[in-house]
């Protein structure tokens, strides 16, 4: 905390320890969890403001979601959505088909 009290400012470099924070466009002592949607306040706590949202209850709700969705990025990728019916069939099988239809590319493993 800076002896002047509660002066901290929100710092960019927050964004490279906590990915799910942003700068509040309406407050610049306040960090918007991406998460969680929530202002939270710098001013007087600044990083140990950040510390002490992530270990709440609800962002860690989303932390969950949130590291499921990157797993399953791992296995998927987006891809052009298909032209036309007989397109997401190409003799690839069923499933590839359906991959196809939801834009979504079949990985070969």
């Amino acid at each position: 905390m800076s002896k002047h009290g509660g002066s901290t400012k929100y710092q960019k470099c927050y964004e490279v320890l906590y990915p799910w924070v942003a700068p509040d466009p309406k407050c610049d002592k306040n960090a918007i969890c991406t998460w969680c949607k929530k202002a939270i306040n710098v001013a007087s706590m600044g990083k140990s403001a950040l510390d002490s949202h992530a270990e709440g209850k609800k962002h860690k709700s989303y932390s969950a979601g949130v590291q499921k969705t990157l797993a399953l990025d791992t296995f998927v990728q987006r891809s052009e959505p298909a032209t036309s019916k007989s397109d997401t069939n190409n003799n690839n099988g069923p499933i590839q088909g359906m991959f196809q239809l939801r834009r979504i590319q079949f990985l070969n493993i």
